[in-house]
């Protein structure tokens, strides 16, 4: 008997040691319910937009980006950098989790049928199409997949939205967990313009 509670000590202390922060690392599926708000979002500024001003793109455009734009953080984990003051609850970016492998469409399946039916493009060929030169006909929303703070409760997406050749901005999104456990979203913060 004493030997099976050693047995079961020694395999929870294994599965412990499987996380460093001792917190799981949310869901693909949280993940995902947190791409698709923020892609939500976006697609409702652009109604709005093009609602507001005539002269807006018609087009609304999601394209995925695999890896985050102008990375502070490697595929292998965080990599030395001045830390981004726009995220004032994270100190210090090696305090973030590596990025994910996946792309937005191929890790969130049910994406890609929810913006067709929204009539939202998310193919690269007629993307292409829509975004030649500098005047393009589409607002595009350039996301990745969320990294995540080592204590699991907040969520960074990099993102670029752009209406033009010239005209985009690099965003950080951030998600806070809040006490009942949802994600919500906490703000915007521009990294650069172009």
């Amino acid at each position: 008997m004493r030997s099976n509670f050693l047995c079961l000590a020694t395999f929870a202390s294994l599965l412990s040691a499987c996380s460093p922060s001792g917190a799981d690392t949310p869901s693909q599926e949280v993940a995902c319910e947190i791409v698709t708000d923020y892609v939500g979002r976006f697609v409702n500024e652009a109604e709005r937009s093009r609602t507001k001003y005539p002269d807006a793109p018609r087009s609304i455009a999601v394209r995925e980006a695999p890896l985050q734009l102008l990375p502070v953080i490697s595929e292998d984990g965080p990599i030395e950098g001045s830390v981004p003051k726009s995220i004032a609850h994270v100190g210090d970016w090696r305090s973030v989790t590596k990025l994910p492998e996946q792309s937005v469409l191929d890790a969130c399946i049910s994406l890609e049928p929810l913006l067709s039916e929204q009539g939202v493009v998310s193919d690269n060929e007629t993307i292409n199409s829509l975004t030649i030169g500098d005047d393009w006909d589409a607002h595009v929303l350039l996301v990745a997949m969320p990294i995540w703070t080592v204590d699991q409760e907040h969520a960074v997406i990099f993102a670029r939205k752009s209406t033009g050749g010239l005209s985009g901005v690099g965003i950080l999104a951030i998600y806070s967990k809040g006490k009942n456990g949802n994600w919500q979203f906490a703000r915007e913060e521009v990294r650069s313009i172009s």
